[in-house]
């Protein structure tokens, strides 16, 4: 026989639910902005990391991909991916390796 949950946890559990259903949807949004902002070509050699205090981390395959991913966001691209998610984005940290 099962017992009943305490309060204090079901609530906690509730409210992590609910966390983790908004942090899926802004999730969702940034990778679908990704893909209709960024060249496929580029996007192809790009993971999206995280999202933390609006910096979203981006790591490369490389440097020629660091610097044309860099390029592409200081022309143009950092607007439309923050038009086009749902989430605050206020940078875009790049990484290689």
């Amino acid at each position: 026989m099962l017992r009943p949950v305490a309060p204090s946890i079901q609530h906690e559990v509730l409210t992590q639910a609910g966390d983790l259903k908004k942090l899926e949807k802004r999730t969702a949004s940034i990778a679908e902005a990704w893909g209709a902002v960024v060249p496929e070509a580029l996007a192809a050699k790009t993971t999206i990391e995280r999202l933390a205090r609006g910096v979203l981390t981006v790591r490369v395959e490389d440097a020629p991909a660091r610097y044309e991913l860099d390029r592409f966001m200081r022309s143009g691209g950092l607007d439309r991916l923050r038009a086009g998610a749902k989430a605050s984005i206020t940078r875009v940290k790049i990484v290689a390796g």
